[in-house]
């Protein structure tokens, strides 16, 4: 039989952070989403920041229930 500690406390503020860190990230990715809606912020830009393609950018803001103004510049895509 092995006995190993167990820190519950240690564990609960592990997956508290886990959790506030996902919200900041979800938190910023929903105002890149809302930049580019506006019109405000370039889909290129936004996908570089985001680190992602422009179609996956379109992708997660339709996703997200976001969307591009029809004029957007969507740089690579077209």
């Amino acid at each position: 039989m092995c006995i190993t500690e167990y820190d519950e406390q240690a564990f609960v503020n592990g997956i508290k952070e886990e959790g506030r860190e996902q919200g900041r990230q979800e938190g910023r990715v929903m105002t890149i989403y809302s930049l580019v809606q506006s019109g405000d912020l370039k889909p290129l830009v936004a996908a570089k920041e985001l680190g992602i393609s422009v179609k996956e950018l379109k992708s997660g803001m339709e996703k997200a229930g976001y969307r591009l103004l029809p004029d957007a510049n969507l740089g690579e895509l077209q």
